[in-house]
């Protein structure tokens, strides 16, 4: 398992970890930042859906603290882009609850990039050739 990966996982002293709920996905489609000249490729359909199939697994095998792991009380809209990482290709996708005010008003096709918003806001890296989550960034707790 990758390290930094093992290390966002670890709850801290005094709590004990369960397995993650899986979070609760909004029945639209994910949202493809376009691939630009700066190392950015668009990933195929066939990897977003590997991606997205990943995610119960990843998440039932995940123990962390609730504060190291989306909200659970939201459904989530996506959006995603392929970047290259070491020469290897990876898949960058960010998840925002369907229905706050704040992203409920972004349009269809816009990419938006969160840093804040507490635990609601994550991120993840995927490797397409893995087929695995190999990152899980949650901004927080609000």
């Amino acid at each position: 398992m990758n390290r930094l990966l093992l290390a966002c996982l670890i709850a801290p002293l005094g709590q004990v970890a369960e397995a993650a709920p899986m979070p609760r996905l909004d029945k639209a489609a994910p949202t493809l930042c376009p691939a630009t000249d700066n190392g950015t490729w668009n990933p195929s359909a066939a990897q977003v859906a590997a991606l997205e199939k990943s995610l119960p697994a990843f998440f039932a095998a995940s123990k962390a603290a609730s504060d190291q792991l989306p909200d659970s009380r939201h459904v989530y809209r996506w959006q995603y882009s392929g970047y290259s990482y070491r020469g290897q290709r990876r898949i960058f996708a960010s998840f925002y609850p369907a229905a706050d005010p704040l992203t409920a008003a972004i349009k269809p096709g816009t990419c938006m990039s969160f840093s804040d918003g507490g635990n609601a806001f994550w991120h993840l890296e995927f490797d397409p050739r893995s087929g695995k989550v190999v990152r899980l960034q949650v901004n927080g707790v609000a």
